[in-house]
């Protein structure tokens, strides 16, 4: 009877189960090491590192999408490329759109938009990989405004960072004072302690440069 009610209710056999649940994973992992050159760590925003097998693995499947992230010398991300490119087994036209040219344009946008959506979302969660909160790794939910944009303060990925819900809430409290720009900011407590939040390389510290 339970299975009946299943059945009627959502129009799917209880024996076939839920259809599964549809899921945005960013994966970050070198070129080389997605085209099987190499074997090093890849990451999983907001979950963290995983095995260069794993990451080709995800990024192989039929339904996933490629998007670069160009970084610095440093391995942090400077802009997220607007093109993509459908997933599967990595060919000669996969390692050929490596090559290619990328978009900039990301950097650049600035909108009246009150929040982050769209490239500049994806590049802002591809560049903090979780949140920037000085004492905080938790998942980014939220894009915040680093200068406030009551105050004037632009949706540009210079005046984004990326914090949990809580934290984006907390930085808005009474004497708590953020200021900076994307790359260095500075947060002041309540007790007037100062802590520095730069963002991350896009592997995680301690990893070598894509």
């Amino acid at each position: 009877m339970a299975d009946t009610l299943v059945e009627r209710v959502t129009g799917v056999s209880a024996a076939a189960g839920p259809p599964p649940p549809s899921a945005q994973v960013h994966v970050v992992v070198k070129a080389s090491t997605l085209a099987g050159a190499d074997d090093d760590p890849a990451t999983i925003v907001g979950h963290g590192p995983v095995t260069g097998g794993e990451a080709r693995t995800v990024a192989g499947s039929a339904t996933a999408t490629w998007r670069r992230v160009v970084v610095d010398d440093a391995g942090q991300a400077v802009t997220v490329d607007r093109t993509t490119s459908t997933g599967s087994a990595v060919d000669a036209s996969a390692c050929a759109w490596f090559r290619q040219p990328a978009d900039w344009s990301v950097r650049d946008i600035d909108t009246d938009n009150r929040y982050f959506t769209g490239d500049v979302r994806t590049f802002i969660v591809a560049r903090d990989g979780a949140c920037r909160m000085p004492v905080c790794s938790s998942k980014i939910i939220d894009g915040d405004h680093i200068r406030a944009h009551a105050a004037g303060g632009r949706t540009t990925v210079t005046n984004g960072q990326g914090l949990s819900t809580r934290c984006h809430h907390l930085r808005d409290l009474p004497g708590w004072h953020v200021v900076g720009s994307s790359v260095r900011t500075i947060w002041t407590t309540p007790t007037g302690h100062r802590y520095e939040s730069r963002p991350p390389p896009v592997l995680g510290w301690g990893s070598e440069p894509p």
